[in-house]
Formats: C-alpha cells, structure tokens, sequence
C-alpha cells in the first residue's frame, strides 16, 4: 500500500493534498473519484511528508547522484582534478536541500557512484613542450659514459675542487597528479587555477655544490618576465640579495645565453686553477 503511494510523481501529490485543503468537507470517496491514485485515506500523511521531504527517498537519491554528476562533468571538462572527498562534498551539499539527514555519502555510496557512472582513478598525463624527446636509451647510455668519466678523472682533484652545477625549476602552484575521471577516456588533463604558465615552470635556480658538500658561490636565480626584460618597476622593487645572481627570461627558463651569463659571471670568477666542474642545464 505504502510503496504504491511512493511511485506516484510529486506533482500530482502536491495538487492533489491542494484539493483536500481546499475542500476539507469532501469525504475520500470524493477524493478518490476525482484522483484515483489516492487510494487510501493513509496516503495524505505519507503524502506530506515525502512533499515535505523534498520526495521519496529514491527521488532524493536520484537528485543526489543528478547533481552530484554534474558537479563532476563540470569539473573535468576544465581539467581540475577531482577526488572522492569531493564527490562527497558535492553529494552532501545537494543533500541539504532536503530533508534527508540520515544521507551521509559513505565510502561504500561513492564506490557505487564510481560505478554506476564509469568514474576511476586516473593518472594525469603530463603535458609536454613540443621539443623533440630526448631518446631514452641515448639518454641513459650518456648519463651512464659521464659517470664513467667523472669517476676515472675525480680521484685527480680535492673534494673541494669537484663541482657540480645544477637546476631546478619552481612551481607557484602544486598541482594534483591524480584525478577521478571516465573510465577508458584517452588522455586524462589536470590544469591549475592560476595562469598554466605559473602551474607548469614559473622561475628557475641554478646553483654550485662542491664534492664535500659546500655551497660555492650565489645562487643564480632567472625569473619569468614578460618578453624577458625587468619592467622599471621590477628592477625597483626586486629583493637582490647578496648571495643571489638575478636574470630574467619570458618563460623563467634557461637558455643558452643564461647559461652562458651564468658562466662567465659567477662560475669563473669563483673556479680556480685545478678545478672539475659539470654544468648539467
């Protein structure tokens, strides 16, 4: 009787409980000649509260999973990354607008959800630049000879005179490398949610370590400015520090130029005779 009542849309609920409080005299004989899904004087208080409710149970649920969906399709068609605590943010937020407290989206409603709609967990691709790929067992055989080399010729020097010059490349923003996404899709994308060049490469560190450990020299620091020049503002407000070689370039990479600026302002000057140094760039 009850799960009769609970198949009937909403609509025609509403409008009928709209006719019982407009005519309270009217027996259910009347009631029911004139809307024959009402079939038992028991459905009026079963009919409140689902209205009430926002529903049935089975509705709320599809208008949970509806916009939970949605939230999710939103979100990777731009590229941000997407978890399962966020399928239970969005999940929950919707369940707020009925009344439906006892929804909670467990672990085992997001396993179902994932599911239902073809959702796993993907590793993003890294997008790469369209220079040309560096072979990878070219590149190993290389590292592999350097190694061979620098172990043959270092016994030669001090530990204080082998150097190594190196960089490393700082991000304004982390970006998450997983992401929920469909199941099967080709190339899985993540973006940032500040400029893509900040979220990729934003500036650029290059600096010189001894064999013991020491730190030779300031640092060599390249920023990212457009057209890759300091605007006058820049060169007024820029922190330069003592212990800090500053440039710039347009992309807050270096090129052989910066290389080249970096050789002869810092790594000369600081080498002495009897000096090993590999500048890795």
């Amino acid at each position: 009787m009850v799960q009769d009542a609970v198949k009937i849309p909403l609509v025609k609920k509403q409008k009928t409980l709209d006719y019982i409080a407009k005519y309270p005299g009217r027996g259910f004989a009347s009631i029911h000649h004139n809307f024959p899904a009402f079939k038992y004087p028991s459905y009026k208080k079963v009919w409140e509260d689902q209205i009430k409710a926002g529903g049935t149970e089975e509705e709320i649920l599809a208008e949970i999973e509806k916009f939970t969906y949605a939230q999710f399709k939103d979100a990777r068609t731009l590229c941000k990354p997407v978890h399962d605590v966020d399928l239970q943010r969005w999940a929950v937020q919707k369940s707020l607008d009925f009344e439906y407290k006892r929804f909670k989206a467990s672990t085992k409603w997001i396993q179902n959800f994932k599911r239902r709609n073809g959702i796993v967990s993907r590793k993003i691709q890294k997008v790469v630049s369209a220079r040309e790929v560096t072979d990878e067992k070219l590149l190993k055989k290389e590292a592999e000879d350097f190694r061979h080399t620098v172990q043959n010729i270092s016994p030669n020097y001090s530990q204080t005179m082998v150097w190594n010059s190196d960089q490393v490349g700082f991000n304004y923003e982390i970006i998450d490398n997983r992401t929920l996404s469909w199941k099967g899709e080709k190339r899985t994308f993540g973006c940032g949610f500040s400029p893509k060049n900040k979220a990729s490469h934003s500036y650029t560190v290059q600096y010189v370590i001894s064999m013991d450990g020491s730190i030779i020299g300031p640092a060599y620091v390249c920023l990212q400015e457009l057209g890759g020049k300091m605007g006058t503002k820049v060169q007024q407000n820029v922190f330069l520090a003592p212990n800090l070689l500053v440039s710039c370039s347009s992309s807050g990479k270096l090129t052989k130029s910066h290389v080249k600026y970096y050789v002869n302002k810092m790594l000369m000057p600081a080498a002495q005779e009897g000096t090993l140094c590999y500048v890795n760039r």
